[in-house]
């Protein structure tokens, strides 16, 4: 590492909180809108917007981290999770929990800002790695999150049981605000912050000559494409294993989170630096892409397993995660090292300003083939999907991994 340990640490919390803040109100909000009168839409639509939020604002965050610097936008973005937070409590109208929602999505756009830091403060080769426990706050942010919502949205709080949870996400931004503000240096160096000074805000030249190169465009094309295919289950999974022959409960489907949440801590916080350092990050996308893809169809096939069904799931569900948790690292190095210092920012901001894209679109894929198709056929939508991802991810194989800029 370029840098001391500390401000990685402070990045590592700041999107472990995002992440748990995110965890404590997505399981109460449907609950929460009732209680202004929402309608099914109504609830949908304030699930889309902090995604679409998402969406728009990660390549802008990134491409103003490369003018201002990374710490300003961190701040700010976190400043802002703390303010919608404490309006989702406060909200005595439906509509402001649409801006609460708004807010909260804009603020949560900062992962790119987080991504472009440790790239900054990392070598080459240790760049998986940083990416790596970024993906393992992720994962201690959804076991977190929802944790700390189902103790505190309990009949036992009345009337707080639904804003009492948003008090405690305000409550960790505030204080990871203050970590953020005495702990956190500046990573961007001046050169590369001046070089990046000329250009709009929005800058679509870069984002055309990101899609055009040869192995940067396959990269964020491919994480796009895995986005939509792992997307696609979200709603289907919970609906599909309550069915026969799993028949589980809420509860029991919860721990199937709590395993993605786990071998996702483990891989990314843990192996991935060793992982890379074995295979390097292109066969490691090829790996992990394959990894997913036979997770997704072994999760419907894991029904029809005469005696271990249950065994079936919770393997094809350990694939799933355990491609993902190399996969997702894996291609935020390759498009920072692959991205000129002055460009990292912004082309971070690209890649997972995909991600979100895919991540509207999915889901509204999935729910379309389960209820035209059947129940199984998500999954191997999600299957097929994955195929041309694999292939992208093994056109990188030809590429000499020394040859980044030259073969942009």
């Amino acid at each position: 590492m370029k840098s001391s340990k500390s401000p990685i640490a402070v990045i590592f919390i700041t999107v472990f909180i995002d992440l748990v803040s995110f965890g404590i109100v997505i399981p109460l909000l449907p609950f929460y809108a009732q209680e202004f009168g929402a309608s099914g839409i109504m609830i949908g639509l304030l699930l889309s917007v902090f995604s679409l939020m998402a969406f728009l604002f990660m390549p802008i965050w990134g491409r103003l981290s490369d003018r201002m610097g990374r710490r300003p936008i961190l701040l700010l973005t976190i400043a802002t999770s703390f303010v919608a937070y404490l309006i989702f409590s406060t909200a005595g109208s439906l509509w402001m929990l649409f801006v609460a929602r708004i807010l909260a999505g804009i603020a949560n756009a900062n992962i790119s800002v987080a991504q472009a830091y440790i790239s900054d403060v990392t070598t080459a080769e240790e760049r998986s790695k940083g990416m790596g426990l970024i993906g393992a706050a992720f994962g201690l942010g959804f076991i977190f999150g929802p944790l700390i919502s189902s103790v505190f949205s309990t009949d036992y709080f009345g009337d707080m049981k639904y804003v009492l949870p948003g008090y405690i996400a305000a409550g960790l931004c505030g204080i990871n605000f203050l970590m953020a503000y005495f702990r956190l240096p500046e990573s961007l160096k001046d050169e590369h912050r001046a070089a990046a000074g000329s250009m709009t805000l929005l800058d679509l030249p870069a984002l055309r000559r990101a899609l055009t190169q040869p192995q940067l465009g396959r990269v964020i094309w491919m994480f796009g494409i895995v986005t939509v295919a792992f997307s696609s289950i979200y709603a289907s999974m919970p609906l599909f294993i309550m069915e026969e022959p799993f028949h589980l409960s809420s509860s029991g489907m919860s721990w199937f989170f709590v395993e993605i949440g786990v071998i996702s801590v483990i891989v990314q916080g843990g192996l991935i630096g060793k992982l890379t350092l074995l295979f390097g990050e292109r066969r490691l996308v090829v790996m992990g892409s394959s990894l997913m893809a036979i997770g997704l169809v072994g999760l419907p096939l894991s029904a029809y397993l005469p005696l271990m069904p249950m065994s079936g799931l919770i393997v094809a569900t350990a694939l799933l995660s355990m491609g993902s948790s190399c996969l997702a690292p894996s291609v935020m190095s390759l498009s920072s090292q692959l991205a000129d210092p002055s460009e990292q920012g912004s082309i971070l901001g690209i890649t997972q300003s995909f991600a979100s894209l895919a991540r509207m679109v999915g889901p509204t894929i999935g729910g379309i083939a389960y209820d035209g198709f059947g129940h199984a056929s998500p999954f191997y939508f999600a299957f097929a999907t994955m195929v041309p991802a694999v292939w992208l991810g093994i056109g990188l194989l030809k590429f000499h991994p020394n040859k980044n800029h030259a073969d942009k």
